[in-house]
C-alpha cells in the first residue's frame, strides 16, 4: 500500500498480471490478483505500479480498505506495507474510507536516518487518539 513507491513486487522478483488495485467486486477477483507460495505459507497482494494521479496521496483508498476487508474474511493476518513514516498521517488514514480504516494493530518501521524521535511520538500519539493498537518499532538503520 506504499502508494509513493511500490516496490514489493520488484523486490521479490515476482511479475504480477494484477494487484491489489484491480481487486474489486466488479474486476479482478482476489484469487486471480494474489501471489502464493505454499512453501512458505504466505501470499502476496502487491501494487504494480503508483497511481497515474498525479498526487498519489489522492489515490482510491476506498479500493485498497475493500480489498483489506475481503483480506480479512480469508486469511488469519494481514501485514500492510503503507510506506515511510514521514508520510503517513493517521487521521487521514482514516477518513473517508482511508486505508487504516479496519486496522486492529501497527508495527512501525523507524528508518533514523530520515524519521525523527518526535515524528515517531507524533504517530504513535496519533495512534492512541485512533484507538489503533501498537504491537512493536522496528529500529533500522541504527548506527552504533
Amino acid at each position: 500500500a506504499d502508494v509513493r513507491r511500490p516496490r514489493l513486487a520488484k523486490r521479490l522478483g515476482l511479475q504480477p498480471q494484477c494487484g491489489w488495485a484491480e481487486v474489486t467486486p466488479e474486476g479482478t477477483p482476489l484469487d486471480q490478483a494474489i501471489v502464493e507460495s505454499t512453501a512458505n505459507n504466505i501470499a502476496v497482494l502487491p501494487l504494480r505500479e503508483p497511481p497515474a494521479e498525479p498526487d498519489p496521496a489522492a489515490a482510491d483508498y476506498t479500493r485498497l480498505s475493500g480489498c483489506l476487508e475481503l483480506l480479512r474474511d480469508h486469511y488469519d493476518m494481514v501485514l500492510v506495507d503503507l510506506g515511510p513514516l514521514e508520510n503517513i498521517d493517521v487521521r487521514d488514514g482514516l477518513s473517508h474510507g482511508g486505508s487504516l480504516r479496519g486496522v486492529d494493530a501497527v508495527v512501525l518501521v523507524r528508518d533514523h536516518r530520515t524519521t525523527s524521535q518526535e515524528r515517531l511520538g507524533e504517530i504513535q500519539r496519533q495512534l492512541a487518539e485512533a484507538g489503533i493498537a501498537l504491537a512493536g518499532i522496528i529500529e533500522n538503520f541504527v548506527v552504533d
